[in-house]
């Protein structure tokens, strides 16, 4: 009787694998094309580890031959029922994670938890999760018997994407955008005059008035300024804003009742009612929290 001949399934994956993020035309992996061409010093990346002290061993002695981008690790945890809650303290560019830990399950939830950022590279010396970390977004899959070469090609490919998401200043610094130390918990808002600075509590509405927007404050005088509302949509948004009409925003901490009919209307802390369009409708029930009812509406 015949030994059975077992299917070489390794090197099913690795050819896999190889293939998948070989894909430059796949839309989160561009070819590495050079990503130190827009800076003249290596990019610095922020790097979480997320494996085994001994693969963390091999990856910090590899990144020390990378010559194009800088590595600086951060952490290294082996546990991945930790790991969402340091990276978002932490805060990385790069999360180089080992699928083994816990057997594919954190990279299975990788896009519905942290989306595109941090950079997600996986390594491991077990192939099998290449086709999750391809569709979880991974930019690389670096197989520990290939380092260095592996993880300076990808730290290339992050390198590119963080350029991509205008994570770069292109002088060799971090790849993501600076931060505070600490919640600066204040909006400025270009005046004629200067920048006024107010606690994002003052802020109770702001208002289009064709090229002009109006700002209402909680105990001062509502404050004109000579931009149109969406020039000021992006610091009204982080303060808590959200808009309820083309030409409305409304602080959240301020809304006091919301009556429900065919076009709802919020009441604010100051007492002034402001109608919600269809359009925004239901973005402002998601953030407050309220089922919608669309079909009780109509009785």
């Amino acid at each position: 009787m015949k030994t059975p001949v077992m299917p070489q399934t390794t090197h099913v994956t690795t050819r896999l694998i190889s293939s998948l993020f070989r894909n430059t035309t796949h839309p989160m992996l561009q070819q590495h094309d050079d990503a130190s061409q827009h800076s003249g010093s290596p990019m610095q990346l922020n790097t979480l580890l997320v494996c085994q002290p001994e693969l963390a061993t091999q990856l910090t002695d590899a990144a020390l031959q990378c010559r194009d981008h800088r590595l600086v690790l951060m952490a290294t945890i082996a546990s991945t029922t930790e790991a969402p809650s340091v990276i978002r303290e932490l805060n990385p560019d790069v999360v180089i994670l080992d699928p083994s830990l816990d057997n594919g399950r954190l990279l299975l939830q990788w896009k519905e938890l942290f989306g595109a950022f941090p950079i997600l590279v996986c390594a491991s010396s077990d192939e099998h999760y290449g086709v999750e970390a391809f569709e979880a977004g991974a930019v690389h899959y670096l197989r520990t018997s290939a380092l260095p070469e592996a993880l300076a090609s990808a730290l290339g490919r992050a390198a590119v994407r963080a350029v991509r998401y205008d994570r770069g200043n292109g002088n060799g610094s971090s790849a993501r955008e600076w931060q505070a130390p600490f919640k600066c918990n204040v909006i400025a808002l270009p005046h004629a005059t200067g920048i006024e600075i107010r606690s994002r509590e003052e802020v109770v509405s702001a208002h289009g008035e064709g090229n002009y927007t109006r700002i209402v404050l909680q105990d001062d005088p509502p404050m004109l300024m000579s931009k149109p509302i969406g020039e000021f949509e992006e610091a009204l948004t982080d303060a808590g804003l959200v808009r309820v009409h083309r030409s409305h925003m409304v602080n959240v901490d301020h809304i006091r009742r919301v009556r429900r009919g065919k076009s709802p209307v919020v009441q604010l802390s100051n007492g002034a009612e402001i109608d919600v369009s269809e359009t925004y409708r239901e973005m402002l029930f998601r953030y407050l929290q309220i089922h919608s009812g669309r079909r009780h509406d109509r009785d």
